[in-house]
């Protein structure tokens, strides 16, 4: 039984944000995307880059981002 409680104190982590949200590069494009009111899919990749962010944390961006009342549009 302690195996299965070890695998849930280890699943635990992972209930909590998938980004850290302080990070400055976030907070300066969740920033400028508030000001508009809205924020390019361009923008969001480039602020997120792929290769070091998954797509659960680029997703958790957007829930973010809708939260906060910002549109994500398609690319100018």
């Amino acid at each position: 039984m302690k195996s299965a409680a070890a695998g849930n104190s280890s699943e635990a982590p992972q209930d909590g944000p998938l980004l850290d949200l302080t990070d400055q590069s976030v907070k300066a494009m969740i920033k400028a995307a508030k000001k508009r009111g809205f924020i390019t899919h361009n923008e969001i990749i480039k602020a997120l880059p792929e290769e070091e962010f998954t797509s659960e944390q680029i997703e958790d961006v957007l829930a973010q981002l809708s939260e906060v009342g910002v549109n994500v549009i398609d690319n100018e």
